[in-house]
């Protein structure tokens, strides 16, 4: 008589609902890692699995001194998870030198719809760099408290801004 083993199965199981697999901890393990590459590898592992247990060793890479590709593949892995705690880490992340990194950080608090970033989104949308995507954030959060602005960029003799506005308020009212 033969046994199964059930394994793979398991691990299936694990795979499918996200975080908690031996993936998972072999992952979060390499977040600590010396190798960028198993690092990096580790971070992007756990966004797309979206495992909540990473967002705290996550924001301490993000809030750390790291390679700037790094620092793009964790905002992009915290937008994926999502969550209040990650949203508030990603806020400060608006005012970053780097304009790559500024607009990963937009993409990923559009992703998680965090109204608490409506105000900063605010303001690079009428004067800061990356203008469009912040507009263009402004309407997939999905905030009434963006109208104002966003109505005030109608006007605004730029198209680019004028048109991305418009179609961030049409997002709005859906």
């Amino acid at each position: 008589m033969k046994r199964l083993c059930l394994l793979p199965v398991l691990c299936g199981l694990a795979f499918l609902t996200g975080c908690g697999g031996m993936q998972e901890t072999r992952s979060l393990d390499r977040l600590k890692s010396d190798n960028p590459v198993l690092k990096k590898q580790a971070v992007v592992y756990l966004g797309q699995h979206r495992c909540a247990e990473a967002v705290p060793s996550l924001l301490e890479l993000l809030n750390g001194e790291q390679p700037r590709d790094l620092r793009l593949a964790v905002i992009n892995a915290l937008g994926a998870i999502g969550g209040q705690p990650a949203a508030d880490q990603l806020i400060p992340v608006l005012s970053d030198k780097d304009l790559d990194v500024r607009t990963a950080a937009i993409v990923a608090l559009a992703r998680m719809r965090s109204r608490n970033a409506v105000s900063p989104l605010a303001e690079l949308a009428r004067s800061g760099e990356p203008r469009l995507p912040a507009i263009w954030a402004l309407g997939q959060i999905g905030d009434p408290a963006a109208v104002p602005v966003l109505k005030e960029l109608l006007k605004n003799p730029d198209k680019d801004v004028s048109y991305n506005a418009m179609q961030s308020l049409k997002k709005l009212a859906q």
